[in-house]
């Protein structure tokens, strides 16, 4: 018998208008039980990394990443190590959800992503802040079109990201992902090469090929996600965590840091205690 809790469209949805967004906080040691549903859901990573589990396996998930609930999944989150993790999340019934789908391609089940995928950053911050919007909406109407409109951008974003990722080959696939771990990312270049078990000249070949950057980028951005988080959600020496997220040179770390983020670290710290300290007021 399964006892796995499921949860019912009734609970969240106005019936003239089914769809539904919310944002979920989680810190270290945070939990939760699997549970099912009975509609579609979809959410995108905003801040942080987190674990998911899906239907008995283990998703690794860094901010921007984007991923698709069906109706019966079994599915629940876990924040392990420090730090905070922040999820968009957004429920549509799956009246609206095959509506869309069918309006978009015809075909359900190839336009459902089964795995995560990494969002474009235009598209990631489009999301979220549709959903912000969905959610202030109180006419019954405009919401449901706006609803309409936020799958219809999510299942392009995923779209766009899985039809480049099905040419990727399988062993670089998986050593990208397998990189997406602290103790595999803060290793550097070498370790990458040993996952991936292929020559650093090849490797390099594949990645400026598939994914746009050098492995020494793709690195270099997982260790900035890994210190942007950790300099936004604690009071950690900066400087230690430059060390922790795997950077030894202050100045390449600084200059690193601010052309990703648009500030040096100290100031991004600023900037988010300010957010933080507006949120508990």
């Amino acid at each position: 018998m399964d006892t796995i809790k499921k949860l019912t469209g009734s609970t969240f949805f106005n019936p003239s208008a089914p769809v539904y967004s919310a944002d979920s906080e989680f810190t270290a040691g945070m939990s939760f039980t699997p549970h099912r549903h009975d509609f579609y859901e979809f959410f995108i990573v905003r801040e942080g990394t987190l674990i998911h589990h899906l239907n008995g396996s283990e998703q690794n998930l860094a901010a921007n990443d984007l991923v698709f609930i069906n109706p019966d999944d079994a599915h629940c989150f876990e924040k392990r190590g420090t730090g905070t993790a922040v999820i968009t999340n957004i429920a549509v019934s799956t009246d609206v959800f095959t509506e869309v789908l069918r309006f978009s391609s015809g075909d359900v089940t190839l336009t459902v992503p089964r795995r995560p995928v990494r969002a474009a950053l235009s598209a990631a911050r489009f999301i979220c802040e549709r959903a912000v919007s969905l959610r202030a909406e109180r006419d019954t109407i405009e919401r449901l079109r706006a609803g309409k409109v936020l799958l219809i951008i999510a299942l392009d974003a995923a779209s766009a990201t899985a039809h480049e990722a099905e040419s990727i080959p399988a062993w670089l696939d998986d050593a990208c992902t397998k990189m997406r771990t602290t103790s595999n990312f803060t290793e550097g270049l070498r370790r990458f090469v040993a996952i991936a078990g292929k020559s650093q000249e090849h490797l390099t070949r594949m990645m400026k090929k598939y994914y746009g950057m050098t492995p020494t980028a793709y690195i270099n951005g997982l260790r900035l996600s890994f210190a942007a988080e950790r300099i936004a959600t604690t009071d950690n020496d900066i400087l230690t965590i430059m060390y922790d997220a795997g950077f030894n040179n202050a100045a390449h770390f600084t200059a690193l840091f601010k052309a990703a983020y648009g500030v040096p670290p100290r100031v991004y710290r600023k900037q988010n205690a300010m957010v933080f300290a507006k949120h508990l007021r």
